[in-house]
């Protein structure tokens, strides 16, 4: 990635199943500041999936912390009540090979934006698709 090293694992059927990023200089989300795991994504089959785990979250006390148009696919980030961070992810693509096909067409260029953009989760919800919002790219480690 843009920040640091990005090693992706997959079993064959998506573009990864599996990530291991390396943090940026000086990210330090967690308070108290400790080694461990950032966070865990859950694919959730579709977007639509995605939003209704979001509202069962919040019902549950799990805080909305962002979401983000990954360009591959949207992840939708809560904190849970135990205070790990969760993803809920959907693709973008049917299949790993549309996928990673994709990778090359887009613009900016992939390298250039590797994390995707932010979205405006109320306007999401009421649209019940992606809806940017406005500003710069976001990098997935500020909450």
């Amino acid at each position: 990635s843009a920040q640091g090293r990005f090693a992706a694992l997959s079993f064959g059927h998506k573009h990864h199943d599996f990530a291991l990023v390396q943090a940026p200089a000086g990210f330090a989300d967690l308070d108290p500041p400790r080694v461990g795991l950032y966070h865990i994504a859950i694919d959730c089959g579709s977007f639509e999936q995605s939003l209704a785990l979001l509202r069962r979250a919040r019902d549950a006390d799990s805080v909305f912390v962002k979401a983000i148009d990954h360009r591959l696919g949207t992840g939708i980030y809560v904190r849970d009540p135990d205070g790990n961070l969760l993803e809920f992810w959907s693709e973008a693509y049917g299949s790993m090979e549309e996928a990673i096909a994709q990778i090359g067409k887009m613009d900016p260029p992939f390298e250039e934006n590797p994390i995707g953009y932010p979205l405006d989760i109320d306007a999401t919800m009421t649209a019940g698709s992606p809806v940017r919002a406005e500003g710069p790219p976001k990098d997935p480690t500020d909450s």
